[in-house]
């Protein structure tokens, strides 16, 4: 499948869904900003992008599951994307950017605070099998759903490549 078939496909299903929220997560460098801004232009309508870093849910969202509820906070979205990116892609792709960002070799010292910093987040959080959707992102031009599988898999992921 092509990216632009696939971006189209999530664009129908957020649609469908009437999906008023999108989350697009992923390490830095994975594509968030690339696949958002895709996703914007093929949703059309009225699209506000809000990166994450500022949102907050509003209390309506917040509050569904009572004031108290850390997973009502948590995990109140209406549709959301994993990107799948190794390090090994992911890095370079941020070092390319410039300022702020260190070597390209996800092993160079500069890099650990960042990279294990990323792989504590994915073993605590698991956002992949939070995810709505997961997508290896890591060919930009060629990107592949990936089908949640049993836990019996390294990962509990497989590459669906239509």
């Amino acid at each position: 499948m092509t990216r632009a078939a696939l971006v189209a496909e999530l664009a129908r299903e957020i649609g469908a869904r009437r999906a008023r929220l999108v989350g697009i997560d992923g390490i830095d460098g994975a594509g968030k900003t690339f696949l958002a801004d895709e996703l914007a232009d093929a949703v059309g309508s009225a699209v506000v992008r809000v990166r994450l870093d500022d949102f907050l849910n509003p209390p309506e969202v917040r509050y569904t599951l009572g004031r108290e509820s850390p997973e009502g906070f948590f995990r109140d979205w209406d549709y959301s994307i994993w990107l799948e990116v190794p390090f090994e892609v992911s890095v370079p792709r941020g070092a390319a950017r410039g300022y702020g960002f260190g070597s390209p070799d996800p092993a160079a010292p500069s890099n650990r605070r960042y990279v294990e910093g990323q792989r504590l987040y994915i073993a605590r959080c698991k956002p992949h099998e939070r995810a709505t959707v997961v997508l290896d992102n890591t060919n930009l031009d060629k990107p592949l759903r990936v089908e949640q599988v049993s836990a019996d898999t390294s990962r509990g992921l497989r590459m669906r490549d239509e």
